[in-house]
């Protein structure tokens, strides 16, 4: 029942995390913050540890009924997903967002997933992760030409103009 997962999660004596391990709470944080489906690499790499570390949380979450393991992991509810990010304030969330992109980049994820990351981020565009945002706008642009504007526009825009990363991105809006 996700209602009785939700009042576990926001500290109902009687619900599932009542009592759970600080590590448990904040590893499901980092999760809801990496979306409702992801994989278990992206998880230990958000986190900076290697998935030995994650094992014994994501177990006891999929134990408890707040995770699915279907290959990659999801929530197995989205309001599980919803309250735990309501619990994180705005300026957090968006840094995670951030923190997100650099794990996820450095440990190869898919350029689409380190974009998403970095457009919901605090804004923060340095070269690296202008590239990124310069790779997926070119993996999409055939699909959809507007959303790949979109994005080289935040690359543009969050970089120092007269660099060579900011002339490169504006270049590739024209």
């Amino acid at each position: 029942n996700p209602f009785l997962i939700l009042e576990a999660i926001s500290g109902h004596p009687d619900g599932r995390l009542a009592g759970a391990p600080t590590e448990l709470v904040e590893l499901l944080r980092l999760a809801a913050v990496l979306g409702p489906m992801f994989r278990a690499a992206d998880l230990a790499a958000m986190t900076g540890q290697s998935a030995a570390h994650i094992v014994g949380p994501v177990r006891h979450a999929i134990r408890l009924g707040i995770l699915r393991d279907d290959g990659d992991l999801s929530f197995a509810h989205e309001l599980i997903r919803e309250q735990l990010l309501s619990e994180l304030p705005g300026s957090v969330e968006r840094a995670l967002h951030t923190e997100a992109a650099i794990h996820l980049a450095r440990a190869g994820a898919d350029a689409r997933v380190v974009t998403y990351h970095l457009l919901a981020g605090d804004g923060t565009i340095h070269p690296d992760a202008a590239r990124w945002l310069r790779r997926a706008a070119g993996e999409i642009s055939v699909h959809n030409p507007q959303r790949a504007v979109e994005i080289l526009r935040t690359a543009a825009d969050g970089l120092p103009r007269e660099t060579d990363e900011w002339a490169e991105a504006t270049a590739d809006l024209a």
